[in-house]
């Protein structure tokens, strides 16, 4: 019989999730851009129409990708300092660690095997815990996630919850492009399962529909989109380090197997519902995971969402959970001082 993730677990979880985000959190020279355009925006009431900080480009016209954590990290360092808003980025992490996880919580095993894969993430790409708009765009897509999975068992999502999240994202981070696309690659891959479920397929797409809709509610409107669409094929992109593959590392290399081990796993767990969708995503993940490491922790919070189906029947004794519990906790403390702390190359 299957062990629940006690509550102590998930207390020492995020104690030790604080730890990892207290040595990581930075403030780079993203971050401060945020509060640059922040300041501009709270002095003036309006988006600036062109950049206010580049000589180079004083005749085309301003896009802001960022609104919502520009303006807040502008607000935040004026009331509590630089070094509090490095504080709150590093507890935000650990909300999105925590949120990561919570698809798991119902298996101890799933639960461990969820960290792992988290641990894995954190070292492999260090950027987790920056001051910088990213960190929200993990939390919304966890919250997304959870909407599609929703949908796709065949329930009804909450309308407001369906059109607020979109409308957060879209003022939050270019990553808001994976609210359209992600009920859309669910939808395509149901109909690709034996038993073909419409009814669900169409309930997706029109749920991408309304992140489309909802993205409008942004200061550009339309105009986002078409922004973002053009950057993301734009040569400039492709040449920042997180919009290439990644890096040929240890690190890497084991988050890379671990999340090729998931579907496999979930193969062999035996038949169930949406057995071929489930694989067939989280291959997709990888892929674009090779393809972009920007992608790595969306992978990983779609592979806990499969531990925590394929686990949830694996037999552990109580007495067994803890002392995994126990070993895991003194490893990650023996292993962890090891780790270097964020040094960030513009400070």
């Amino acid at each position: 019989m299957s062990v629940r993730a006690p509550i102590a677990w998930w207390v020492a979880a995020a104690a030790l999730a604080v730890l990892v985000a207290m040595h990581q959190a930075y403030l780079g020279g993203d971050g401060l851009l945020y509060i640059a355009h922040g300041r501009f925006m709270l002095a003036h009431g309006e988006v600036p129409a062109i950049d206010p900080f580049s000589e180079m480009s004083i005749r085309d016209p301003l896009i802001l990708h960022m609104v919502l954590p520009m303006l807040g990290f502008a607000w935040l360092e004026q009331h509590i300092g630089l070094t509090g808003l490095v504080l709150l980025s590093s507890l935000v992490g650990v909300l999105v660690l925590v949120v990561l996880l919570l698809p798991a919580r119902q298996s101890l095993v799933a639960t461990l095997a969820g960290v792992v894969l988290l641990a894995l993430v954190v070292v492999a790409d260090k950027e987790m815990f920056g001051v910088r708009g990213q960190i929200f765009a993990y939390l919304l897509f966890a919250a997304w996630l959870a909407v599609c999975v929703r949908v796709l068992h065949g329930k009804r999502p909450y309308l407001a919850i369906a059109v607020l999240l979109p409308t957060l994202w879209a003022n939050t981070h270019p990553s808001f492009l994976l609210a359209v696309a992600l009920p859309l690659l669910f939808a395509g891959a149901l109909l690709l399962e034996p038993a073909r479920d419409r009814r669900a397929a169409r309930a997706l797409i029109a749920l991408s529909l309304v992140a489309v809709l909802a993205s409008f509610l942004s200061p550009y409107g339309p105009r986002l989109i078409v922004d973002v669409v053009q950057l993301l094929f734009d040569d400039t992109t492709q040449r920042i380090s997180h919009m290439r593959s990644p890096p040929v590392t240890l690190p890497w290399l084991a988050l890379l197997a671990g999340l090729c081990a998931v579907p496999a796993l979930r193969a062999l767990s035996g038949p169930a519902r949406h057995r071929r969708l489930h694989i067939l995503l989280a291959l997709a993940w990888i892929a674009m995971t090779l393809i972009s490491r920007r992608y790595a922790a969306y992978a990983a919070a779609w592979s806990i969402w499969l531990l925590a189906d394929a686990l949830r029947n694996v037999p552990l004794t109580e007495r067994a959970g803890r002392t995994v519990v126990v070993a895991t906790g003194l490893a990650f403390l023996v292993c962890f001082p090891a780790v270097p702390g964020m040094r960030d190359l513009d400070r």
